[in-house]
């Protein structure tokens, strides 16, 4: 086992430190060799954090800060841990909890500026985000993309449960009602599954349910 440094997803957590286990699901290694990669290449004055595997197993999303706290969405090479492509930030918005698209063309990311929280999608060719919720004090978090739609856990109802939006109509629709709270939502690759965490009184239970979505 090692011991590293991971930025927690919530933005008012400071690092946090994680024994690593030998045995690492795909994901867990190639974001791990290639933050570990690109610190060797690449500033010493430089935090790479929310690092997420592109569906061919090739790119890595990361939220860059540098030693001024700008903050940078870039793109890594999944074998060398070397800087693919940068996304300027002029406004220094804070990005994080990056998910890419089943296509691997775009990512979804929340985005927190003054106005608040919203979730924001980034075009990788285009190089444009575009925002998919007016920014408000909503604690929306964990986006995921699944075809036209976008899952995200929220207090809205005053328990934490899983939404979807069309970004298309932006309609919303409540997905889950749990008695503690629901988070993390993720769509099995053939979309006919959702599958989430279930808080209970002795913690963290993954269900799925059916993708019966009607907006």
């Amino acid at each position: 086992r090692r011991e590293v440094a991971i930025g927690c997803h919530c933005i008012d957590c400071d690092i946090q430190r994680f024994q690593i286990p030998d045995q690492l699901d795909r994901d867990d290694l190639f974001a791990l060799r290639a933050v570990d990669q690109q610190i060797a290449h690449g500033s010493k004055h430089e935090r790479l954090s929310g690092a997420a595997l592109s569906p061919d197993a090739k790119t890595i999303v990361a939220m860059r800060s540098d030693n001024s706290y700008q903050n940078t969405v870039v793109l890594l090479g999944a074998g060398s841990g070397r800087s693919i492509k940068s996304f300027p930030n002029p406004e220094n918005y804070f990005y994080s909890m990056p998910r890419w698209s089943d296509d691997g063309k775009s990512i979804v990311m929340l985005k927190t500026a003054k106005a608040g929280r919203t979730i924001a999608i980034l075009e990788i060719e285009s190089g444009n985000f575009r925002d998919v919720l007016q920014s408000g004090n909503e604690n929306i978090g964990h986006p995921v993309l699944f075809g036209n739609h976008i899952f995200f856990n929220s207090p809205r109802s005053g328990i934490d449960n899983i939404y979807v939006l069309d970004i298309n109509t932006k309609k919303r629709q409540q997905v889950t009602t749990s008695r503690y709270g629901a988070y993390n939502p993720a769509v099995s690759a053939d979309g006919k599954w959702i599958y989430y965490n279930e808080q209970t009184r002795d913690g963290l239970d993954v269900v799925k349910i059916p993708f019966d979505i009607k907006l």
